[in-house]
């Protein structure tokens, strides 16, 4: 089982943040911690978000 917050998940799926690291900070639990390095790699995004709005 993973328990995270919807605002950590969208995060996680747009690319933002990895897996292992909301594990590192304590933001997601997982029943059986020995998948979190499978889970990391499910997760994974090839490119993280970039901004293109210029300041």
């Amino acid at each position: 089982m993973i328990e995270l917050d919807v605002a950590d998940f969208s995060s996680l799926i747009i690319g933002s943040i990895s897996f292992q690291k909301l594990l590192d900070y304590s933001l997601v639990k997982v029943s059986d911690p020995a998948f979190g390095k499978e889970l990391d790699q499910l997760f994974h995004v090839a490119q993280k978000p970039i901004c293109t709005t210029s300041f």
